[in-house]
């Protein structure tokens, strides 16, 4: 048998994300993409409402996923305990948010279907939402933010999961 291969997930680079963010510019997935960035996952971005947003402070203490009968569902909890938590966004962000009267209102599959086709047009390895939440991890390590301080922000429970 052949020795086993690990899979390593493509990651995006900072370059990658710039051009995402420059491609979702004045479309309904550019909220979307700027709060995964801030490391957010699908199904809590697809939770949000502006009632969620204080000042610069959004509270993520819900999260939209599909029941048993795949009808979608908002669940007022998040995916782990220490995924309930408080995150900072700028100025920039909130006046978007509050200009469109809403976070993200589509069914959520649509904003990995817009990452795809974005990055096929744009010539980038494919990646998952998801791993805009990993770039975050990585950009805010690379710039000296401490573990702790990163893991609070994300809602991860250790570092190795960070």
């Amino acid at each position: 048998m052949p020795q086993k291969v690990k899979n390593e997930p493509y990651i995006p680079t900072d370059d990658d994300v710039k051009k995402i963010i420059q491609a979702s510019k004045g479309t309904r997935y550019e909220i979307p993409i700027l709060l995964a960035v801030y490391g957010l996952r699908r199904s809590e971005i697809c939770a949000l409402t502006p009632d969620d947003i204080d000042g610069n402070i959004v509270t993520i203490n819900k999260a939209k996923v599909q029941d048993s009968n795949g009808k979608w569902i908002v669940k007022n909890y998040t995916k782990t305990e220490r995924s309930t938590r408080e995150i900072y966004i700028p100025d920039e962000l909130v006046e978007k948010i509050k200009a469109n009267g809403s976070v993200y209102n589509g069914y959520p599959g649509n904003i990995s279907r817009f990452l795809i086709a974005q990055q096929d047009k744009l010539g980038i390895p494919h990646s998952s939402i998801h791993k805009l939440r990993h770039y975050y991890a990585s950009m805010a390590h690379s710039l000296g933010i401490p573990d702790q301080y990163i893991m609070k922000a994300g809602g991860w429970k250790t570092d190795n999961v960070l």
